[in-house]
């Protein structure tokens, strides 16, 4: 006969990884789940933001503004884009925050693509739906610009996009202008 069994995750639950086992008679693992903790360290510090920019994605998804590590790089080394975000309402929706160099036409992706992070917020760990109204997120980016890449200056941009559907946001600059659906953050010089 089949059974359900409900398993209840409380809020206070600590983040991780948790193997699922029946114990009865003889222990049987089920498999693992990945538990999402609601209540992260997530915040940083606003007034330390070194590019503010105040982008609105969609209706409720502010880009505070962002860090980088470096404007000039070697081929093969590692962009760190740290992004803040804020939301002005509870969001039903996961998004995924896509951070990338673009350039001239690159042969190997076919595409302009010569990088890229692209993951939920926080690395997976903290999906949009459930950040809280007015709280500062940290999400960092890191990628390797590709160890091929030529030298020249490539764009930092940022997508934000459904993780169920794919659909991009529309991005608003802070002075109220359209900016479409992917932004430029910063240009680096790949030397």
């Amino acid at each position: 006969p089949r059974q359900q069994v409900g398993l209840p995750i409380t809020p206070d639950i600590a983040g991780g990884r948790y193997t699922l086992a029946l114990t009865a008679p003889t222990r049987l693992t089920l498999g693992t789940v990945n538990v999402v903790s609601t209540v992260p360290d997530v915040g940083g510090d606003e007034d330390a933001i070194t590019h503010r920019l105040d982008w609105r994605f969609g209706e409720h998804i502010t880009l505070v503004g962002y860090d980088i590590n470096t404007t000039t790089l070697d081929a093969g080394e590692r962009v760190i884009v740290d992004l803040y975000w804020r939301t002005d309402a509870l969001l039903d929706e996961r998004y995924k925050m896509l951070v990338y160099a673009l350039g001239d036409f690159n042969p190997q992706t076919e595409t302009p693509l010569w990088g890229q992070h692209d993951t939920e917020p926080r690395d997976w760990t903290f999906p949009t739906n459930q950040w809280r109204t007015d709280v500062l997120i940290q999400d960092r980016k890191g990628f390797d610009i590709y160890d091929y890449t030529p030298p020249g200056d490539y764009q930092i941009g940022v997508v934000v996009y459904g993780l169920v559907d794919g659909q991009r946001l529309l991005i608003t600059g802070a002075d109220g202008n359209p900016l479409g659906d992917m932004a430029t953050l910063t240009t680096v010089t790949v030397e």
